[in-house]
């Protein structure tokens, strides 16, 4: 699989390194912080800290508020910039299903047609950063020129779609636009190294949310091969899958699980097939050929 450049995230990456490493001295588990493990009930698994662990541990954290207030303020610029562009800062949700799901960014431009587009996060910054993200990758070969008119979508099915990152490792492709419909779940070749093998999810996510918009497909796409409705894999371990969307868990309130309507199954099942090149009976969403 191809690796991403490293300049695409470097403040994400760079944050997110510095909050696995805390977590790490914390809990022993890079991806869940010690306020985390306290607020899920796991207090067992915070690990004591001697003076000098906890002095560390501060410095970490210091670090990267500071690395993240010096890009803050250029992502919300950059998502502003533009005459027409705006950039919306969400309140918290306290009741998301998933911590990644607190904070969201709502954003209108030319690279969403000026309809808005929202982004989600565990913080407003981390929402706000894969906009700004977002927003920097199309802008070298799909910004409009002087004087000419945006062009039309060319979605394959449903809607633009953009790769989203999150803090638990979970790399996602999904498209915001037309509501409960499936997206896609990511996973790279196993790599020498953890940084290898994200990085080439990463570049997976940017390749098949092009796809997807109407760009060129990815070859790399040959290598899998499709032992289901809704998932593929590599024999050198690459998966994608289609999941979602859920709904609310009738027997455990306040929780959501698949849903598993015919409707639902049809879509997950849709959205492998544009991957594959396969020709739904239903095309109602697809654009026809030229």
């Amino acid at each position: 699989m191809p690796e991403m450049p490293f300049e695409l995230e470097d403040h994400w990456l760079i944050s997110r390194a510095l909050q696995m490493w805390q977590s790490v001295i914390e809990t022993g588990n890079p991806v869940l912080s010690r306020q985390d493990a306290i607020n899920s009930g796991q207090q067992d698994l915070v690990k004591p800290l001697d003076a000098q662990q906890k002095q560390f541990c501060q410095r970490l954290h210091e670090l990267a508020v500071q690395y993240q207030r010096g890009t803050i303020l250029s992502d919300l610029e950059k998502l502003r910039e533009d005459e027409g562009h705006s950039v919306i800062l969400l309140c918290n949700n306290p009741e998301a299903d998933e911590q990644d799901y607190q904070a969201a960014v709502d954003v209108v431009g030319w690279h969403t047609d000026w309809n808005p587009r929202r982004y989600f996060g565990r913080t407003w910054q981390e929402a706000a950063g894969k906009a700004a993200a977002e927003l920097r990758r199309r802008e070298g070969s799909c910004h409009p020129q002087q004087g000419s008119e945006m062009s039309e979508s060319k979605s394959r099915i449903w809607g633009q779609w953009v790769p989203e990152f999150f803090r638990s490792g979970a790399t996602i492709v999904v498209q915001q636009e037309v509501p409960h419909k499936p997206h896609l779940c990511i996973y790279a070749d196993v790599a020498r190294t953890e940084s290898e093998q994200t990085r080439a999810r990463y570049q997976m996510c940017y390749d098949l949310a092009e796809f997807l918009n109407g760009g060129s497909r990815p070859a790399w796409l040959d290598d899998l091969h499709r032992d289901s409705e809704e998932n593929a894999q590599a024999l050198t371990g690459a998966r994608i899958f289609a999941t979602g969307p859920t709904v609310p868990d009738l027997e455990k309130p306040g929780r959501t699980v698949l849903d598993d309507s015919e409707g639902s199954k049809v879509d997950r099942a849709r959205l492998m097939d544009v991957l594959f090149l396969i020709s739904s009976k239903s095309s109602e969403d697809t654009p026809a050929e030229e």
